[in-house]
């Protein structure tokens, strides 16, 4: 059986890829105490050890904030990290599968991103990340190259778990308020896990947005999972962005077009996928 290694494995989209393929491959399941990104000599032992036949690499920096504060930092992570890890894995390693952002687009656009479209990160950390998309594409022969976003689903433990996050949070108020200034994909981290196991079933190479059909607002998407919930707390637009050090994007919708173009697409609308998750927590409660 293949081995696959999963770096930021137990983060939620690892966590999902972790569960969603591990009757296919040998799940190698790198905790950062285990595989340490920013250290070439030790990750290059690490993968020598393992000799993994494929990578998935979705550990990252990702306080967006911080990033501005601590760029070094963040560099360090998400654009050298990465250029160890492609450097660890040559000789063994065929596929190398990085996880990116749709936020990289930045402020082209107002209408969905194609990956067609120009790329102008807006931040430290999505520059960073394109670095790391760069080093990727220029570095790897076999390669996927992933940009999501606004990304939910996994265990309801989970800190980052934005869906629960908000149903606990309007479970204690009458009113909540969001923000109705930007747009992106709700995407479900089990979705992505098939749509991964879908390209490499597949064999493709290539860059790649893997989002929900269809887009929102921030405010959209919080109305949407209070009122599936059948809560009666009402959510209400913010009158104006939420102030942040951070520069992103009021854009970070995109479209699967090369998906699309070649008949890959199994991604389903971020509305039937949320209900569908929803669902599922509450018969499990």
């Amino acid at each position: 059986m293949r081995r696959l290694l999963i770096t930021g494995a137990n983060g939620m989209l690892g966590s999902a890829v972790q569960q969603y393929l591990k009757d296919d491959f040998e799940i190698i399941a790198a905790s950062r105490n285990e595989l340490n990104i920013q250290d070439f000599a030790s990750a290059k032992a690490y993968l020598k050890k393992l000799q993994p036949h494929l990578v998935l690499h979705a550990a990252a920096y990702t306080n967006v904030e911080e990033a501005e504060r601590q760029p070094q930092e963040c560099y360090s992570v998400n654009y050298n990290g990465t250029l160890n890890l492609i450097n660890a894995a040559k000789g063994f390693s065929h596929k190398f599968i990085y996880i990116s952002s749709t936020g990289n687009y930045g402020f082209g656009k107002t209408e969905p991103y194609a990956e067609y479209d120009e790329v102008m990160p807006p931040t430290v950390y999505h520059k960073s990340k394109y670095l790391g998309e760069k080093a990727v594409q220029e570095l790897c022969a076999d390669f996927l190259v992933l940009r999501t976003g606004w990304l939910f689903g996994g265990s309801t433990e989970h800190k980052k778990n934005f869906v629960y996050n908000r149903f606990i949070e309007a479970m204690s108020k009458d009113e909540m308020f969001s923000d109705p200034f930007q747009t992106g994909n709700p995407t479900n981290t089990s979705d992505v896990a098939r749509q991964i196991k879908k390209l490499i079933d597949e064999e493709v190479v290539g860059t790649f947005n893997v989002v929900s059909e269809g887009n929102c607002t921030r405010y959209e998407y919080v109305k949407e999972i209070v009122s599936t919930y059948g809560l009666n707390c009402v959510v209400k637009p913010t009158d104006k962005p939420f102030e942040r050090l951070a520069k992103v994007s009021p854009n970070e919708a995109a479209v699967n077009f090369n998906l699309t173009q070649m008949g890959l697409n199994v991604m389903p609308h971020w509305k039937d996928s949320l209900h569908h998750y929803i669902n599922s927590i509450q018969q499990h409660a």
